[in-house]
């Protein structure tokens, strides 16, 4: 359990950090796949250390080619001076073999510079001791002969210790020749080996790379699709009522902290359908009390209604007498006002006897000799 749990450690990956997982094998296999063909073509390409022995073990072969093919020109240049008798043509002919000869001393010293192995330098220098010996009796002897005309002398030379010099000499330039030939075949197999062997071992290495880079992508796909399918079958069997259950969270990414999520959805949901229930529950009570009190409300509706029918007429009855009522008070404001003008008129003729009697009141006091005071009335 604990090793299953250590080696999935892609679940507990962001998704974010799933992609970036998936990018960095796809490039590690690119570039161990690019690694791989870039040193197989390092091993192969022109300039490497095998193209480059191969060319010069070739290079090589073309120069011993060009010496063997000088020592040849010198050889009918010593025939054409041997037969000449003009001087001056002799001299030309030995000026043209002194120039080859310095070619063939120019071309053994870069032979022996290419040459990689002591063994066949030492064949390159005993031919070139050889050649040495053969310029030597040419030079001291088969053209001063020439020049004295000493033709039978120069053939004599030519044809029996110059043409042993010559075969010696040739024989020894073959066997490295031989020998360089046999390394360019044997270096030549060996680079087809190695080609082979350097495409199957890249061709394997990018077969693993591309079993690697399809497990990483489809473990990290499985990795997020898994969850995506639990969490559809899980939103359609709420979608469809069912509240009770719940779906596993098998990872820590946004996927897992989804279905987290739907989880406490549900359960929420779940309390809230039960909150509803109950207050349903209750409503249904309330609702039946309520059509009951509206049944006696009703019932005492109908009898306030007949009482109110007999309210009514005792009203129009009372609302008659009240008009009746009013009717009198107007009779009664009307002879109001009538008895208020005669109490008025009365009023003024009262004032007006008073002031009558204030006057004559006053003259009778006047007139009249002192008295004893009597009582006024």
């Amino acid at each position: 359990m604990k090793l299953g749990q250590r080696l999935n450690f892609i679940g507990h990956m962001k998704i974010k950090t799933k992609m970036l997982f998936i990018m960095a094998v796809v490039f590690f296999g690119f570039a161990v796949s690019l690694g791989m063909s870039y040193y197989t073509i390092n091993q192969i390409k022109v300039g490497s250390r095998i193209y480059t022995d191969i060319k010069n073990s070739k290079d090589t072969i073309e120069q011993i080619a060009f010496l063997k093919s000088d020592l040849n020109r010198v050889r009918a240049e010593l025939i054409s001076l041997i037969s000449e008798t003009n001087t001056d043509e002799q001299e030309s002919i030995v000026g043209d073999i002194q120039q080859i000869t310095t070619e063939i001393n120019d071309q053994f010293g870069a032979i022996i510079k290419k040459l990689d192995s002591e063994e066949k330098k030492l064949a390159v220098q005993d031919a070139q001791i050889t050649w040495q010996e053969f310029l030597d009796t040419m030079q001291n002897e088969q053209i001063p002969a020439a020049r004295q005309a000493n033709r039978s002398m120069a053939l004599e030379l030519a044809q029996n210790v110059q043409k042993m010099r010559y075969d010696r000499f040739i024989e020894q330039v073959g066997s490295t020749v031989d020998t360089l030939r046999m390394e360019i075949e044997e270096r030549e197999a060996v680079t087809a080996k190695l080609i082979r062997q350097k495409i199957i071992i890249a061709g394997s290495v990018s077969a693993g790379l591309f079993l690697v880079v399809l497990l990483s992508i489809t473990w990290v796909a499985r990795s997020i699709t898994s969850p995506l399918v639990k969490g559809v079958n899980f939103a359609q069997s709420v979608a469809e009522g069912n509240l009770s259950e719940t779906v596993a969270v098998d990872s820590s990414d946004e996927i897992g902290e989804l279905s987290a999520a739907l989880n406490r959805m549900v359960a929420s949901l779940s309390h809230m359908v039960k909150r509803i229930s109950a207050s349903a529950r209750d409503l249904a009570t309330v609702s039946s009390h309520i059509y009951q009190a509206s049944t006696s409300v009703s019932e005492s509706a109908d009898l306030q209604a007949n009482d109110i029918g007999e309210t009514s007429l005792a009203v129009q009855a009372i609302n008659t007498s009240v008009k009746d009522v009013a009717h009198g008070v107007d009779s009664l404001s009307v002879s109001a006002s009538e008895t208020s003008s005669s109490i008025l008129e009365m009023a003024a003729s009262v004032e007006e006897v008073a002031a009558t009697w204030n006057l004559w009141s006053n003259r009778w006091w006047k007139s009249a000799p002192p008295s004893p005071k009597l009582p006024l009335p």
